[in-house]
């Protein structure tokens, strides 16, 4: 039998334009999966947009995106995942000092009879989304679709809104224990904890799946590890390529063999702290 053809081959190019505010000062921890549910209502905004429009989303859409099906079991999980992304405000803090309290959704609504969501994002995020001119990053949706730890979506924005310039390298050095805030990885004190549990998934995500190579050395005083510098590149025309058909590929597995939310709950997206080691 003929593998059923996805009605949505647009949705494995959305693009996410973000403020580099609201990546490198904004405050948050959320497990992958509620960073996969904003950051795919974020790639449904319109340049056009002059104010966040009430979305319309299938929920068939959004398993599409992943690469499966999604069927009525999985309501309750969807429901407790949009109340924890709608309930969760964290601080932003802009160029000129100010802080602000802001929150990522202020409307949501699920209709299970026709199977389709209605969310709509909170204005206080419109310097972040909207009519971005400067200082913003911009990537495909599909590059971060298969990352499996919560900490590499965070860490590939972070290095991808410095590597702003995709035609050369670039090498950053950031601060150890700033880099574990930008990440949401505060809980994670001891350095080893740290490399183990968030730094080397990460990086192991953004080679395997993303466009995005990088390397990295860790920066000391003494014995102690006090920062860490990255090297930054975008990889050759073909190996992204190639890596765009292995995506398509593995989201259009057999639905038989993975469900929806094996890919929105990996089995090692849990709670940050080094009590898990």
């Amino acid at each position: 039998m003929a593998r059923k053809k996805t009605p949505y081959p647009e949705l494995r190019t959305q693009t996410v334009n973000k403020a580099n505010v609201i990546i490198q000062r904004a405050r948050y921890s959320m497990p992958l999966s509620q960073q996969k549910i904003i950051l795919y209502l974020i790639s449904t905004i319109r340049p056009t947009d002059d104010d966040f429009r009430v979305y319309d989303l299938k929920i068939q859409e959004f398993c599409q995106f992943c690469g499966i099906y999604d069927s009525g079991k999985n309501y309750a999980d969807l429901k407790a995942a949009l109340q924890k992304v709608a309930n969760q405000s964290f601080w932003v803090e802009d160029e000129d000092g100010t802080q602000k309290l802001v929150r990522w959704l202020d409307m949501v609504h699920i209709r299970p009879r026709d199977g389709t969501m209605r969310l709509r994002i909170h204005s206080e995020m419109r310097p972040y989304l909207l009519h971005l001119q400067q200082h913003f990053t911009s990537y495909q949706l599909l590059w971060v679709s298969r990352f499996k730890s919560k900490f590499s979506i965070r860490l590939y924005e972070l290095l991808r809104s410095y590597h702003y310039d995709k035609r050369r390298p670039y090498t950053r050095q950031f601060d150890l224990e700033e880099l574990k805030q930008q990440m949401g990885a505060e809980g994670y004190t001891r350095w080893i904890n740290f490399r183990q549990k968030c730094l080397e998934p990460s990086l192991s995500d953004i080679e395997a799946y993303s466009d995005m190579t990088v390397k990295w050395e860790p920066v000391k005083e003494g014995k102690r590890i006090v920062g860490i510098t990255f090297t930054m590149a975008t990889k050759p025309k073909d190996a992204r390529q190639r890596l765009e058909r292995d995506t398509n590929k593995a989201l259009g597995i057999d639905p038989d063999q993975l469900t929806f939310w094996n890919i929105l709950y990996p089995a090692d997206d849990q709670p940050a702290g080094d009590l898990q080691t």
